[in-house]
C-alpha cells in the first residue's frame, strides 16, 4: 500500500486519535485542513477526523511550522506551550518529548526534517499516551514535501 493510502480510520486496534487519522489530537475547528472529514460525516465531537493518516500528520506539522516561524517557538518547551490543549500538565509533556527526541526542553532546534521528525513523533506519542504513533521516517518525508 502506498504511503498516501494509509489509514487507521475506525480501526479498533489503535488509540482514539490514531483511529481518527489525527495523531496529534487536533481539536475541531473552522480550519479547512486537507483531507478533513466534513462535520456532517464525523462521529467524534471533540477531535478532527481525516480521510488518510498523512492528512492528520500534515495538519499537525502545519501547526508546528506556524508556531515555529510565526511565534518563534523554536524549543520543545515553547512548542508545547503553544501546542498543548488547555489544562494539560506541561512538565511531564516537556520531559517525555525531550527524552524521546534527544533535545533538551530549552535547546534551540533548527528547522530540519530530521530534527522536526524526532520532535513531531514524540509529541504524537505523548498525545497517544505513550503508544507508537505510527509515523515512519518515510511517511514523515512524504508529508514534509507537502509543507
Amino acid at each position: 500500500m502506498g504511503i498516501d493510502l494509509i489509514t487507521y480510520f475506525n480501526d479498533a486496534r489503535f488509540p482514539r486519535l490514531i483511529r481518527l487519522n489525527n495523531p496529534f489530537g487536533i481539536t475541531i475547528s473552522e480550519q479547512s485542513w486537507i483531507g478533513k472529514i466534513p462535520i456532517s460525516e464525523r462521529k467524534d465531537r471533540s477531535f478532527e477526523e481525516f480521510q488518510k493518516y498523512h492528512h492528520g500528520i500534515l495538519a499537525g506539522l502545519s501547526i508546528i511550522q506556524k508556531y515555529y516561524f510565526e511565534d518563534k517557538a523554536n524549543t520543545i518547551e515553547k512548542l508545547i506551550n503553544k501546542f498543548a490543549r488547555k489544562g494539560t500538565e506541561l512538565a511531564p509533556y516537556y520531559e517525555a518529548v525531550s527524552k524521546g527526541s534527544g533535545f533538551k526542553p530549552r535547546q534551540a532546534i533548527t528547522w530540519k526534517r530530521e530534527s522536526i521528525y524526532l520532535i513531531i513523533n514524540e509529541i504524537a506519542r505523548y498525545e497517544n499516551k505513550g503508544r507508537n504513533p505510527m509515523i515512519t521516517p518515510d511517511l514523515f518525508a512524504f508529508v514534509w514535501l507537502q509543507i
